[in-house]
């Protein structure tokens, strides 16, 4: 009897699987098959509560498109594409930013989607590229999967646009030359308000648990925010806690937990960019785990420590000249993250422009490669960009 509940127990579990995830490969298979006034589809990591993958998307929706575009089912996608059958009609298919190119994952994606006869053409603007050397608890890129990439990427998408110079230098290694443009969500950066009120004793912290870290305990990230948190407040600082996604609540409410001040600290969930934007625009400075904290606090001049979980913290750091400001999780100490706090403090004015002058020149590489999207989508009429002062 022992044997034989060994035995069965792994197809239960699998069966289990099986049952629970047919709803929602139902539910994206009637959505494939439903009429659809989009005229592009867009291929990313939107529309699951993280307010940094929906912020990529609200701005390709805003200026690379300039209207609501069809987005593709991202889970189960033989499974879906199998119920849907063929689509009515191709569509231009735009592959949003984030870091997918180098994943296993978004390449089969991609390829079923092509293969299904969706894709009338591809285009990708910004995307971050996965480091094959990250060392956390998973592997999420190798060498051989990146000149997978590499062979396709030309083909499909003809110029290629990363996020930053890692990114840039990771795609060199395999023989393929890309451009850096900066992360898509810099299309919310705006030019600084003349004589806007700054809360200079406000630090806005992201604290998360997120998919992976280097060396692999998210822990250690919260136990030093929590302790710079409670420090800053010492300090006469006001903190204020920025949750991007459902599951970073709970470790917000850990940091918040350990500040001696309740007064002295807020936790806010933010359900929109433009939410996040107006929590983030203002603060003194910014402490930012989730990257998509520091490229809108970035947007929007306000000085920003990126607390560097994976390389691509640094990655986007470094296009805009402040690769100097991160601190890598790895060893990461409450007194190195309330340090260099307070040196953004400090002078916050000197650091506030020279975010604005790192990302001024990204914005105008953006607003150039938008361009180029908008032609190969067919979208040429696109609404009038943003101008950001240098």
């Amino acid at each position: 009897m022992v044997r034989l509940g060994l035995g069965i127990r792994p197809r239960l579990r699998g069966a289990t699987q099986w049952v629970r995830r047919q709803p929602a490969v139902a539910r994206d298979a009637a959505a494939l098959r439903r009429p659809d006034g989009a005229g592009v589809a867009y291929l990313g990591f939107a529309g699951q509560r993280n307010i940094g993958d929906d912020a990529i998307l609200d701005a390709h929706e805003r200026w690379t498109v300039g209207a609501r575009v069809r987005q593709l089912p991202v889970h189960h996608v033989p499974e879906v594409l199998r119920r849907s059958g063929p689509p009515a009609r191709a569509l231009p298919v735009l592959v949003g930013g984030g870091t997918l190119i180098g994943r296993d994952d978004w390449l089969r994606r991609v390829q079923d989607y092509q293969g299904a006869g969706w894709a009338s053409t591809w285009a990708v603007l910004g995307a971050g590229v996965e480091d094959p050397e990250f060392s956390g608890r998973h592997v999420h890129a190798s060498w051989d999967g990146l000149r997978r990439w590499a062979e396709v990427l030309p083909g499909l998408f003809g110029d290629v646009t990363v996020r930053g110079p890692l990114s840039q230098a990771t795609l060199r290694e395999v023989g393929l030359e890309s451009r850096v443009v900066g992360d898509p969500a810099l299309l919310f950066a705006e030019a600084p308000r003349p004589g806007a009120p700054v809360e200079e004793d406000v630090v806005a912290i992201s604290v998360a648990v997120p998919e992976d870290v280097w060396g692999g305990r998210p822990q250690d990230a919260v136990d030093a925010l929590a302790g710079a948190a409670r420090r800053l407040v010492r300090e006469g600082r006001r903190v204020r806690l920025v949750a991007l996604h459902p599951a970073d609540v709970a470790p917000s409410r850990v940091v918040a937990r350990a500040v001696e001040r309740p007064g002295a600290v807020e936790v806010r969930t933010p359900a929109t960019t433009v939410e996040l934007l107006d929590d983030l625009r203002g603060c003194g400075a910014v402490v930012g785990q989730r990257l998509h904290a520091v490229v809108l606090a970035s947007a929007v001049s306000v000085p920003s420590l990126a607390i560097e979980y994976r390389p691509k913290c640094l990655d986007f750091q470094r296009s805009i000249g402040r690769g100097d400001w991160t601190v890598s999780t790895r060893g990461i100490t409450a007194d190195a993250v309330v340090e260099r706090t307070l040196e953004l403090l400090a002078d916050r004015a000197g650091h506030s422009a020279h975010v604005h002058a790192g990302v001024a020149p990204l914005v105008e590489a953006l607003h150039e490669d938008v361009r180029r999207v908008r032609a190969r989508l067919g979208t040429t009429a696109g609404p009038e960009l943003p101008a950001v002062t240098r």
